[in-house]
């Protein structure tokens, strides 16, 4: 395991997180015949995020990417590789957030998004924008620092994929 990042600021301790939930998630870089990647937006809370979410039971990560690439940006992906993962632990929750992120390409054409997955994601009127890499590491930067925790470890989460890609090209 290649980890990126750990979001820990409420200081759990070993002994705290032992008692915790663990959250098996994923993140994906979902590259486009352009070379630009898929980044939501979710109009009605102002936000931007790569595809990505939980992974399944019966699941494994790279599973899991390639469903939750589909059911976020409406297309057929392929994973190309592995890019590491990052450790966000919520004591509110008594969760151990374990998120593992993969570059993918487009198989084929463009879908339509479907949010058949996450009512919730319907609902928070996501969009699809196919934007530069650098584009939507300045788009995530510009946002406000949300005064949720959770809200920002999402962010400085995908940021860390995004730069991780950046660095390993």
């Amino acid at each position: 395991m290649n980890l990126l990042a750990t979001f820990n600021q409420e200081n759990v301790s070993d002994d705290e997180v032992k008692q915790f939930q663990h959250k098996r998630s994923t993140r994906g870089i979902v590259f486009d015949k352009d070379n630009n990647i898929a980044l939501l937006f979710t109009k009605n809370k102002g936000y931007y995020s790569i595809p990505g979410g939980a992974v399944n039971d019966d699941e494994t990560y790279e599973q899991g990417a390639i469903r939750e690439c589909k059911e976020e940006t409406g297309c057929d992906a392929e994973i190309i590789r592995y890019i590491g993962t990052t450790l966000e632990y919520r004591k509110n929750n008594n969760l151990l957030s374990e998120s593992w992120g993969y570059i993918l390409k487009i198989v084929g054409e463009k879908g339509l998004l479907i949010l058949i997955g996450d009512e919730d994601e319907s609902e928070k009127s996501t969009v699809v924008l196919w934007v530069s890499v650098t584009k939507a590491i300045n788009l995530i930067k510009s946002l406000p620092a949300p005064s949720e925790l959770y809200l920002q470890n999402c962010l400085d989460r995908d940021l860390a994929f995004l730069k991780a890609l950046d660095i390993n090209k």
